[in-house]
């Protein structure tokens, strides 16, 4: 009775001492749930990319043509007169640009970027109190997602000012135009200031205690390090929009950009070659095709 008594008193204890070690663990990596949260969104893209290919495909057709159409047949479609199918405004065709394609970019931001904040995220939970960590983590966030949903913004209006990027080019040249982002993204980390970029990422602000200051601080500390995240990260980002954000890119971005940030030292020239090679690939494909 005795020894059964033992084992299940030990059996307890192990239990308590997983929980506890959990714990710790948790405690000392803040950033464990932003980095959880990127990996449920890859998920997500991954499943809806996969499940979904027929939806992106026609998603990519050209939409608001104007037609300029004489008498006669046209799809189908008898038109006694000269008709014209005309397309909406620019306006609102600019507002469902930014609105269609912020969803998508914020799941980006998501599941890109996040897993770079484990630095600022940890100043940030260690300068407040630990009743006031999740608190003073989101707002940061909320500050990091706010500057980069503004470059998205510029980004998706791209399409409505540049003809090199707009429905009407064909994949082959936005092929060719991604090569060459990447390519200048290979010369860009070849730049001796480019160790000196990657520092600002992860520098650190003050941030106070209580109330509105803390609110103040952190939201300031989020959309200084995402400003300082878009300057090392731009060019890449250009790269995805003109290859229409592809899962697969993605995640090829995703692992470079995340090697860059923490095994590769700094000054290092072999994340160059990376680029180099991904524009090559993408090179490739646009004189291919």
């Amino acid at each position: 009775m005795s020894e059964s008594y033992e084992i299940a008193n030990r059996s307890r204890e192990k239990t308590t001492d997983y929980v506890a070690q959990i714990r710790i663990f948790l405690a000392a990596h803040p950033e464990w749930w932003t980095w959880l949260v990127s990996a449920s969104v890859w998920g997500i893209l991954i499943v809806y990319t996969y499940f979904s290919a027929d939806h992106f495909a026609a998603s990519s057709q050209p939409k608001n043509i104007i037609l300029c159409l004489s008498s006669g047949q046209y799809g189908g479609e008898t038109f006694s007169s000269a008709a014209e199918v005309t397309q909406t405004s620019v306006q609102d065709s600019i507002y469902a640009t930014i609105f269609s394609g912020m969803i998508p970019w914020a799941l980006m931001v998501f599941a890109m970027m996040f897993p770079l904040l484990k630095y600022p995220i940890r100043h940030v939970a260690f300068s407040v109190r630990q009743r006031n960590r999740t608190q003073a983590i989101g707002i940061f966030l909320l500050g990091y997602t706010f500057i980069w949903s503004i470059c998205g913004i510029f980004f998706r209006l791209i399409p409505e000012f540049s003809g090199n990027i707009s429905t009407g080019s064909s994949l082959n040249v936005q092929n060719l135009a991604a090569g060459l982002i990447f390519l200048l993204a290979a010369i860009v980390s070849w730049l001796p200031s480019r160790k000196i970029t990657m520092m600002k990422c992860d520098i650190t602000l003050p941030i106070r205690l209580n109330g509105w200051s803390l609110f103040k601080d952190s939201i300031v500390y989020g959309i200084k390090i995402g400003t300082n995240c878009i300057r090392m990260c731009w060019i890449p980002m250009i790269g995805l929009m003109l290859v229409h954000h592809s899962a697969l890119w993605m995640l090829a971005v995703s692992l470079t950009v995340v090697i860059e940030r923490y095994f590769v030292p700094p000054g290092s020239k072999s994340i160059g070659y990376v680029w180099a090679l991904l524009g090559g690939i993408v090179l490739g494909s646009g004189i291919m095709h």
